[in-house]
């Protein structure tokens, strides 16, 4: 009897963990994900009585443990999954609006202080997971999996009530810390970026870039 509350045990965790990471049981396939998941199980005991938390530590066992740590897209294809997750449950902040933004005087851009909205992290990609990604995402075959040239940064957010994700440019600035310290900008190697060109036109799509990008949660000039 003990036996089968176990294995019926052991079988509800795993279909926890199919419905938290539902893209990567569907890019490895049941057989796979059932592997990874009971793997998982046996190392990481449920330990909270909120079954949301029980997978939390996926991304990071994936990456880590033979065979799953082969395949580097598979833990960060579950990261990108946990990160989303973790956004939409995060806390709410207001996102600054490109009228605010246009409100401010020219002079007092140079005190201007963003703080990233309190949802927004984030995290390395090597491969191409976030291609993979959105391709399963949309129903699609996923690309065969590819380290990338260059490590790719990934920005992931909540905006109003869908948690979304993006790649960082090298210039991105918003966002770009890990502990989401207040940001002065804009500013960069000393110089106001508005200054490079016609001052007008360069403020105007800074404000309509950092409005829509989300993790500009708030200003203080």
């Amino acid at each position: 009897l003990f036996g089968v509350y176990r294995n019926a045990y052991v079988l509800r965790l795993a279909e926890i963990l199919g419905h938290d990471y539902e893209l990567t049981h569907t890019y490895l396939g049941d057989k796979a994900f059932s592997d990874l998941a009971h793997a998982y199980i046996a190392a990481h005991p449920s330990d909270k009585r909120n079954a949301r938390w029980f997978g939390r530590h996926l991304p990071d066992f994936a990456r880590k443990t033979a065979p799953f740590s082969k395949h580097t897209e598979i833990g960060e294809l579950a990261g990108l999954e946990k990160a989303l997750a973790d956004a939409f449950d995060g806390p709410d902040a207001r996102p600054v609006t490109i009228g605010e933004l246009a409100a401010i005087p020219p002079e007092d851009w140079a005190n201007l202080v963003f703080i990233p909205h309190p949802t927004a992290v984030r995290t390395r990609f090597r491969t191409n997971a976030a291609d993979i990604w959105m391709a399963l995402n949309d129903g699609a075959a996923p690309p065969s999996p590819t380290l990338l040239p260059e490590p790719q940064i990934i920005l992931v957010w909540r905006q109003d009530l869908t948690a979304r994700f993006r790649p960082l440019g090298r210039g991105d600035d918003v966002g770009r810390s890990r502990q989401r310290r207040p940001l002065r900008y804009p500013m960069r190697n000393g110089r106001h970026l508005w200054w490079r060109g016609r001052r007008g036109a360069t403020r105007r799509h800074l404000s309509q870039d950092l409005a829509g990008y989300g993790p500009a949660g708030l200003c203080q000039p």
